[in-house]
């Protein structure tokens, strides 16, 4: 009988998880809603929100969030923290900067279809409002090619939610999650009458990933 496993790390995290208390309804919920509201009365919509769903990733009134003076101390926050981030994907630590962010609202019936973040190294998709119902992240084995066979009739396979490659993260308010740009992803649909707000980042090295 075993009593004790020693794992053996041979590749990096595909995917972490942080908190961060974002106070959300008294922080940036106004801010939040009326970049919402004006992003849903363009013509141009994002492609990627099906249902109700709205992003405010090509339009944001107020300029993208993480210019925000309300999200200072979670920048802040992000930074203190982002060399034992890197440590756990295997990446240095040297330089890295937000290139973009925005705010997504999933009403009921909504949700984001699969896409990833190109040209990014890391993606940080933070929780502001998640209540129960309204849907988890589910990110897309990158080894689906390799370990297709293997994993049909796997004892894993037999008890999740979703059929493989597909892996359910499950989220909540004041959750953040972080996974590299290349990590295939999408939303559950949202079965919840309250709406769920997302706010993400996208990191960049300022001279290229090294490892």
């Amino acid at each position: 009988m075993l009593n004790h496993i020693d794992k053996v790390r041979i590749s990096s995290e595909i995917a972490i998880k942080l908190h961060y208390n974002f106070d959300f309804q008294n922080s940036l919920k106004a801010k939040v809603d009326e970049t919402v509201e004006y992003s849903k009365k363009q013509k141009e919509k994002v492609p990627l929100e099906k249902g109700d769903a709205v992003s405010t990733v090509i339009h944001n009134v107020n300029g993208q969030p993480h210019t925000w003076p309300e999200n200072r101390k979670y920048i802040q926050f992000l930074n203190a923290n982002m060399p034992y981030i890197l440590k756990e994907f295997g990446l240095a630590f040297q330089p890295i900067e937000v290139v973009n962010s925005w705010v997504n609202k999933h009403s009921k019936g909504g949700k984001t279809v699969e896409h990833k973040h190109q040209f990014v190294d890391l993606v940080v998709s933070s929780y502001l409002f998640c209540p129960e119902g309204s849907g988890n992240l589910l990110i897309k084995d990158p080894l689906e090619y390799h370990r297709a066979n293997d994993m049909v009739e796997s004892a894993f396979s037999k008890d999740v939610k979703y059929q493989y490659p597909w892996i359910e993260v499950p989220v909540k308010t004041n959750e953040l999650v972080i996974f590299p740009g290349w990590v295939n992803h999408k939303t559950e649909r949202s079965e919840c009458d309250i709406d769920r707000y997302v706010m993400t980042f996208n990191f960049k090295f300022l001279h290229g990933p090294s490892m």
